[in-house]
């Protein structure tokens, strides 16, 4: 173990070299590349002379650096948006800033996380169901995962992760999962990253009840058996939005692309791999956009479009596996449904293989100069009103117009630090797994339907 970081770890991060010429921002990023190794509370870079001084002279950089405590015990309390749901989880993990020199940051972590903790039936599980109570759903998982931040260039890392889950996301089976990553992250251009995956990951499929378990999988001609996929993906991201909690200006999008299947298909045979994997390609892409008419922040118009596709091939020996697939509803979905709710088939739990969503929000910041109450700041609150269209079918070609769910309703934020605390209040405009003249909202009861069954959602930040 090293309990220095070594100054030549700092001039590799460093965007200029003796003899170049000053750049303001090379300047500036070099700051950033240091910051991002996560080793340091606070760098800083700056000239010994001023900038008017003659144009031949050198200028020497000093460079300021204050290291964090190098090793640390974290326990964890916190809540999340993962899986479009209101998540609360619990942890304890180790941390290395410095492991074994380099600035490598290590870490071990133990968590577990309840999903849509609103809609757990305590009464249920304190008396006997415990967490196999069918209103349960979560995970828990342990994993070590190292990140060496130099590979190839300051730009670009790499990280290698163990991982062992338990993944409990409907009321009849959970997920044993071994997972086992190597992730290379890039920033190629001032707005772009560039992420590559591999992935090599065995999930089982465990019934909660044996009786009842068994008959779901036949119902729906599950293959029990473990899967073992190889998984190798790819992500463009561009991010210019001029703030990544409260953006009002710019844009952020991305596409992945996502292949399994080859390696197994050439190199199974020789590590003696028998267990039924997965072939399919995937592609999928969401585009975020943001406007300020006012000019100040008023009023901030917000639009999301996401769609993906999965497609098996090659006469695969099993589906898409589960932790793949798509689903629909919930906090960052179509808010109308709760999560994994949502879907063009009888079993939304399974998931599908076909995505397509799109909201708008407009946020008005109607305190924005009230004040305070006491200790509340009026002016950190807003509300959202928003519209959500979208659903997920279990092959491209069972896409239907007529499919697509609506939804909509209203929301309150409240500013933090770390994001807006949020709260949206979903409403179903139209449902078209309802029966054929009961599906839009105007042909419900307003009172007693609507605003009777709206769903209630909890998140950490904007929705998109």
């Amino acid at each position: 173990m090293s309990w220095n970081v070594d100054s030549d770890v700092i001039r590799q991060h460093l965007d200029f070299k003796q003899g170049d010429f000053y750049s303001e921002a090379r300047r500036r990023d070099s700051e950033r590349n240091l910051n991002r190794l996560g080793v340091f509370e606070a760098s800083r870079i700056e000239p010994i002379v001023g900038l008017k001084s003659d144009s031949g002279q050198a200028i020497p950089m000093q460079v300021f650096v204050r290291p964090r405590p190098f090793q640390e015990i974290v326990p964890e309390v916190g809540v999340n948006d993962e899986n479009n749901a209101f998540n609360v989880l619990l942890g304890l993990g180790y941390n290395h800033r410095n492991f074994s020199g380099g600035a490598r940051y290590f870490e071990a972590k133990l968590q577990v996380q309840i999903q849509s903790i609103q809609d757990v039936e305590f009464s249920r599980v304190f008396h006997g169901t415990g967490l196999r109570d069918s209103s349960v759903i979560g995970n828990a998982e342990l994993s070590f995962q190292v990140n060496q931040p130099f590979f190839l260039n300051n730009k670009t890392s790499l990280t290698p992760s163990l991982s062992f889950i338990v993944d409990k996301r409907n009321k009849y089976y959970f997920n044993p999962i071994i997972r086992g990553r190597i992730g290379v992250t890039s920033q190629t251009a001032e707005y772009t990253t560039v992420f590559l995956d591999w992935s090599l990951e065995r999930i089982g499929y465990e019934p909660i009840n044996a009786q009842i378990g068994a008959l779901y999988f036949d119902s729906l001609s599950i293959d029990r058996r473990p899967q073992f996929n190889s998984i190798i993906s790819g992500t463009l991201q561009r991010d210019k939005r001029n703030d990544a909690f409260y953006p009002s200006g710019g844009f952020f999008h991305s596409i992945t692309f996502e292949e399994a299947g080859i390696i197994p298909s050439v190199f199974g045979g020789l590590f003696g791999i028998d267990l039924p994997y997965s072939k399919y390609v995937k592609l999928a892409g969401r585009g975020n956009w943001y406007w300020d008419p006012s000019g100040v922040q008023d009023a901030i118009l917000a639009l999301r479009l996401y769609g993906g596709v999965s497609v098996l091939y090659g006469n695969s020996p099993a589906p898409v596996p589960i932790t793949r697939r798509f689903f629909g509803g919930g906090s960052g979905s179509v808010r109308g449904w709760r999560a994994r709710e949502l879907s063009a088939s009888r079993f939304p739990e399974e998931g599908g293989n076909t995505v397509f969503e799109a909201s708008v929000e407009e946020r008005w910041n109607l305190l924005k100069n009230a004040g305070r109450v006491g200790f509340i700041e009026l002016n950190k609150f807003s509300l959202v009103f928003f519209y959500d269209v979208g659903n997920v079918w279990p092959t491209v070609d069972q896409m239907r117009v007529t499919d697509f769910a609506m939804a909509s309703g209203m929301g309150v934020r409240y500013a933090t630090i770390a994001g807006p605390v949020r709260v949206d209040f979903g409403f179903r405009v139209y449902d078209p797994a309802d029966v054929a003249g009961h599906q839009w909202i105007t042909q419900k009861q307003f009172y007693k339907e609507t605003l009777g069954n709206f769903v209630l959602h909890f998140g950490i930040g904007h929705a998109f």
